[in-house]
């Protein structure tokens, strides 16, 4: 999965899909660990649904949510992390 890193639409792939999400950008400081949160949710969200698009978007939603609540975190100090358990 791609796309954080880049200005404007993000984009995000996997193998024998190219699927494009558009999201609003979240202004965070606290980004630590988003590949790592990505390819879990992926993996963890995957026996849940039919077919890789169904997983990304499922993922993908829950993704925004830990990045949208980031910031409520207080941990230590510099970047932080997305936040896993926002609900």
């Amino acid at each position: 999965m791609k796309g954080g890193h880049l200005t404007g639409i993000q984009a995000q792939t996997i193998p024998d899909y190219e699927l494009s999400f558009d999201s609003v950008r979240i202004m965070t400081r606290n980004t630590h660990g988003t590949g790592c949160a990505r390819s879990a949710a992926l993996a963890v969200l995957r026996p849940r649904y039919n077919d890789w698009p169904q997983t990304m978007q499922a993922a993908k939603a829950w993704f925004q949510q830990a990045l949208i609540h980031a910031d409520n975190l207080c941990l230590g100090q510099g970047i932080g992390p997305v936040h896993h358990f926002f609900t």
